[in-house]
């Protein structure tokens, strides 16, 4: 096999494919190997050298080809190397047929943005959302009752909705791809005589209830980089101005991560993690109107400042804002949520194993919902294991009891 033959040209050969060899092929991202500090061949050499088989070189193509051409003739990258390198390559080509078939089929294009995908795309959106508070069961809102503020631009933004990569590499804000937007998915549920809008989140208009959109501008990579992940000062005063209308209000907050919440969450009476719904707000709205319960439970641990990252479940200081796994339900309304209590139960929704954390040893108890005890086990500090695979799918209230007193959440088994 060989890569480089005369003046300007690549000459592949092929001697031998087994098609059930393993195979892996390492691959270097966009412009990546200038980050290794050196000079560019240098780099290259050592790239290469250390089993990378292929590059991503967008801006000087030819430059790269010329200093490896260079490297080779030196010895200093093996001709074997190069070898390898193909081989990986050409193996993975072959065996995804792309000599036969080297363009993707269009068979299904026209299905594309169809009814079918956008219902796909919205029940994503409803599957996804993560209750983060709900103080005084707000949410669900009524479907009937009341007049409902939308407080915030991102509200009618879609771009804000779907974040970067959406049609550009950073996204963009507005109507850049078609699509229904939270306020016009709230009118739609509510009908726009119940339905107020206000850029600024303040309104002379008689209103019940506020839903807040607010949340991170589109990004991508880099651009999004953030010493500190929170919202801006706009969206802030927007929250400050629904705050003294003085009606419950629920936060929808649009983001790719984490952000640091400060007061934000204190003072809300529901804060809802939407991340990034795209253009299917229609999910949103069959949570919030509950057509729907949460399913949603977060995939990492959300800190409460900035100064605690890293932060990871099992560290021994833990101490989030959320848990990681964290995520109630309506079928959970009444019961203190998992922030105000002294254990906390992972994963939840479990199917095997839980695992109770505590900051006091204590006893465990696990009662169906007619009250039957089923499961009785005494709980060290920390973290303690139990064993659920007995448990019929359903509902069961965890009691857990130490010196501070006693203290239940819901358990759900599927």
């Amino acid at each position: 096999m060989q890569l480089l033959s005369g003046r300007n040209k690549r000459v592949f050969s092929f001697s031998r494919f087994r098609s059930n060899e393993p195979i892996s092929l390492r691959f270097w991202d966009w412009d990546a190997i200038r980050a290794l500090g050196g000079d560019y061949k240098t780099n290259i050499g050592i790239a290469v050298n250390a089993g990378i088989d292929m590059f991503m070189e967008p801006y000087t193509p030819e430059e790269f080809i010329n200093n490896l051409r260079t490297l080779v003739n030196a010895g200093t990258v093996s001709q074997s190397r190069i070898d390898d390198a193909v081989r990986r390559i050409l193996t993975v080509k072959f065996r995804m047929h792309l000599f036969e078939h080297p363009y993707a089929s269009t068979a299904y294009a026209d299905s594309l943005g169809s009814d079918a995908h956008r219902a796909l795309a919205r029940r994503a959106v409803r599957e996804s959302m993560v209750l983060l508070k709900n103080d005084g069961n707000l949410l669900p809102l009524s479907k009937v009752n009341g007049k409902i503020l939308i407080a915030g631009p991102k509200a009618i933004d879609i771009g804000s909705q779907c974040g970067g990569w959406t049609i550009t590499w950073q996204g963009g804000t507005g109507s850049i791809t078609p699509g229904t937007t939270i306020y016009f998915a709230i009118k739609t549920v509510r009908g726009s005589a119940n339905v107020v809008y206000s850029a600024n989140g303040s309104t002379t208009e008689a209103v019940d209830v506020a839903v807040v959109v607010v949340g991170e501008t589109p990004y991508a990579e880099g651009q999004g980089d953030s010493p500190n992940p929170k919202l801006n000062s706009a969206d802030l005063a927007i929250i400050s101005r629904v705050q003294q209308l003085n009606i419950p209000y629920v936060i929808l907050l649009l983001s790719g991560r984490p952000l640091i919440l400060d007061d934000v969450i204190a003072n809300a009476d529901a804060l809802v993690a939407c991340w990034l719904p795209g253009t299917e707000a229609m999910g949103i709205t069959d949570v919030l109107f509950g057509d729907y319960d949460f399913t949603g439970k977060l995939s990492h641990s959300w800190p409460s400042a900035i100064s605690q990252e890293p932060l990871n479940w099992g560290d021994s200081q833990y101490e989030p804002m959320f848990p990681y796994g964290f995520g109630p339900t309506y079928a959970m309304n009444g019961v203190s949520s998992m922030d105000e209590m002294p254990f906390s139960i992972y994963p939840n929704p479990a199917v095997e194993m839980i695992t109770i954390r505590s900051d006091l040893p204590g006893t465990v108890e696990i009662y169906n919902l007619s009250g039957r005890l089923l499961i009785k086990e005494e709980a060290g500090r920390l973290s303690t294991r139990i064993d659920i695979r007995d448990l019929a799918d359903g509902v069961y209230i965890v009691c857990f009891t130490d010196k501070t007193g006693s203290y239940r959440q819901k358990l759900v088994k599927d």
